[in-house]
């Protein structure tokens, strides 16, 4: 149930990197960032408030760590899966000189440091968010 949980969620990102990939290469213009940004959260909440309700054996403590996992695992999984598609080199943070292709989030991670260390940061904290949502928030706090 947790793998089913993880790669729907995994599906639905990449459904989010084609969505984007269509509207840059394709139709050659920028995706409105505010506009995918609700675009996300809400499928994100959507999804979030269904899951205990199509898996009603989704431990609580494993629901709460839902969106952190969300949150991490999307933004490795989109951003790797973008670049991949628009056939540029996986830790590609966007460009600053652009602001019609550039983000907040593309800025931040600019100033600090570059792609590589980030693609590394997002690799991690994908993996440790879904590690606690396997495990649940008890487990990794220590309280069980």
């Amino acid at each position: 149930m947790m793998t089913i949980i993880v790669l729907t969620w995994i599906v639905l990102t990449e459904l989010e990197a084609i969505r984007n990939w269509y509207l840059i290469v394709q139709k050659k213009k920028s995706p409105k960032h505010k506009m995918a940004w609700l675009l996300r959260i809400g499928v994100g909440i959507i999804f979030w408030i269904l899951t205990p309700i199509v898996y009603k054996d989704l431990p609580y403590d494993s629901w709460w760590a839902m969106p952190v996992m969300m949150a991490f695992s999307f933004w490795f999984i989109f951003d790797v899966s973008l670049n991949l598609m628009r056939k540029r080199k996986i830790w590609y943070v966007g460009d600053p000189a652009d602001p019609e292709e550039d983000s907040w989030l593309d800025d931040i991670q600019h100033s600090a440091f570059g792609g590589i260390p980030w693609l590394w940061a997002k690799f991690l904290l994908a993996g440790a968010s879904i590690t606690t949502f396997y495990y649940g928030w008890n487990f990794v706090l220590g309280i069980n």
